[in-house]
C-alpha cells in the first residue's frame, strides 16, 4: 500500500494475489515520444541458465540436441500453460494488465553489461543508492575499464568461445 511503482520479475505476481490492495502491470515507459518500442530489461539472476558438464563430452553434440528439445517444449507448452493459469488467470486483478503484459513479454531483451555485470557495475549502482553517493563521479572512474570488459566479452561470444 506504499509503492507508486514496483519493478519486480513476473513470478512475484503470485505473491501480490493476496494482497488487499488494487495493482496492475505496466511495462517500463518509453524514453520520449520518438522511442518507437517499449524496452524491457530481463533480470539476469532470475534467467535459468543450462550448461553441459565435462563429463558429457563423449557426445556434447546429443546433449546439446536434448537441452534443445526441451527449451522448445517448454516455450511450446510450459510458458502458455504458466502465462495462462498463473500469471493472467490467478494473479491478475484487471483485464488491461493482460496487453500490457504482452508488451513486456514481446519487448524484453538482455542487457549484456547486467548479465556479465562488467566491473561490478551492477553492485556499484546498489551500493551507491544504499550510500547516498553521487553515481557520476563513481561511473566515470569505471566506464573505460568496463566498456573494454564489456567489448571482450561481446567478441568472445560472436566468436562462440565464451
Amino acid at each position: 500500500g506504499n509503492a507508486l511503482f514496483s519493478s519486480q520479475e513476473l513470478a512475484c505476481v503470485r505473491f501480490q494475489r493476496e494482497m488487499e490492495d488494487d495493482f496492475g502491470i505496466l511495462p517500463c515507459p518509453k524514453y520520449d515520444e520518438a522511442q518507437e518500442n517499449y524496452l524491457t530489461t530481463v533480470f539476469p539472476a532470475v534467467v535459468f541458465g543450462a550448461s553441459i558438464p565435462l563429463a558429457a563430452e563423449d557426445d556434447p553434440e546429443e546433449v546439446g540436441t536434448a537441452l534443445q528439445a526441451l527449451a522448445i517444449l517448454s516455450e511450446h507448452w510450459l510458458v502458455p500453460a504458466y502465462y495462462e493459469a498463473t500469471i493472467t488467470g490467478k494473479g491478475l486483478r484487471d483485464e488491461d494488465s493482460v496487453p500490457m503484459l504482452d508488451i513486456i513479454l514481446e519487448t524484453n531483451y538482455f542487457d549484456l553489461g547486467a548479465v556479465f555485470d562488467t566491473v561490478g557495475l551492477q553492485s556499484l549502482v546498489q551500493t551507491t543508492l544504499k550510500e547516498n553517493a553521487p553515481l557520476a563521479s563513481r561511473y566515470k572512474r569505471r566506464k573505460t575499464l568496463s566498456t573494454r570488459e564489456l567489448e571482450g566479452i561481446v567478441e568472445a561470444v560472436l566468436e562462440n568461445e565464451y
